[in-house]
């Protein structure tokens, strides 16, 4: 297909990338199982048809015994309120941090913009701190936990 502008869109190519990465000086922490705001990114799909892959790549822990860091991932179009569209995710590693990752396709069928956020809660209450640091060593190269949107043509 052949937009107005002479762009080429074949279903399965990826129209657009965006990303937003912890690197800040500190890291996501709770100690609740109420979940809570970890990291976002905004795309703005141009084509409502476009399928949306969002994933997510890092390293994340707790400090809690038989407790686990739970990880949703949420949805907001055009400022409207946010709804979960996958989680499941976790990770279990205690007094330690380990690789996690996650991907969810969504089909939001807006051009509008949408906002993906990644939450983050405790499986059990009182039983430790979960933790989604900004930065971890792989050899001689420093990682940071990173969320990524890819719009894909159909």
């Amino acid at each position: 297909t052949i937009d107005s502008s002479g762009n080429v869109h074949k279903a399965g190519m990826i129209v657009q990338v965006q990303s937003a990465q912890l690197l800040t000086g500190s890291q996501y922490s709770n100690t609740s199982t109420s979940y809570t705001d970890i990291l976002s990114v905004t795309i703005t799909p141009k084509f409502s048809s476009s399928k949306i892959l969002f994933q997510l790549a890092g390293d994340c822990g707790s400090s809690g015994d038989n407790t686990a860091l739970l990880l949703k991932v949420f949805r907001n179009i055009n400022g409207g309120s946010f709804t979960a569209i996958g989680g499941g995710g976790f990770c279990y590693e205690n007094n330690n941090y380990d690789a996690c990752a996650l991907a969810v396709m969504d089909s939001p069928s807006t051009t509008n913009a949408c906002i993906y956020k990644l939450q983050g809660a405790l499986s059990d209450s009182g039983s430790g701190t979960g933790y989604f640091p900004t930065r971890w060593a792989i050899g001689d190269t420093i990682e940071g936990n990173t969320i990524t949107v890819m719009e894909i043509a159909q």
